[in-house]
């Protein structure tokens, strides 16, 4: 169970829509392939750049933790970016 310090911030994370912020970067996601998943076992197909960019201001905005393994993640997609601004997918004709 989380601590009452812990909680908090899940609550204010949510409630200010971080969490749903995160899934922008990929619209069509199956949200259980990513639950639970940190930046170390799963990035969007689109938009990482954009994506690793939100998850480390997040963390820091909520003092939150990153283990080495999501850390070295993150550096090895924000290494290769040339800009961290999300792509938009051009609109499908119905």
């Amino acid at each position: 169970m989380p601590s009452v310090g812990l909680s908090a911030h899940i609550s204010d994370f949510a409630r200010l829509g971080e969490i749903s912020g995160l899934t922008l970067a990929e619209p069509g996601l199956n949200r259980r392939e990513k639950s639970g998943k940190d930046a170390g076992e799963w990035l969007p197909e689109s938009n990482r750049c954009w994506f690793a960019d939100r998850v480390v201001r997040v963390k820091s905005k909520y003092g939150l933790t990153v283990d080495v393994v999501e850390a070295a993640a993150l550096e090895s997609v924000l290494q290769r970016c040339r800009s961290v601004k999300m792509q938009m997918a051009p609109r499908r004709e119905r």
